[in-house]
């Protein structure tokens, strides 16, 4: 599943942000999984634009 995570602004409004996983977790775990290539499926699967829409 692709990663949303939620923001609440000063305003009071809310925000859901898609953010790649190679972004959070790319200098952890690197040398194990390639997070290129889990976020690429992610976005052929349509499980980021299904994190936007939420």
């Amino acid at each position: 599943m692709a990663l949303g995570l939620s923001y609440c602004c000063d305003c009071g409004m809310k925000y859901k942000v898609y953010t790649p996983k190679r972004n959070l977790l790319g200098g952890i775990i690197t040398p194990v999984v390639d997070w290129r290539e889990v976020d690429a499926r992610e976005e052929a699967d349509g499980e980021i634009e299904e994190v936007q829409r939420l």
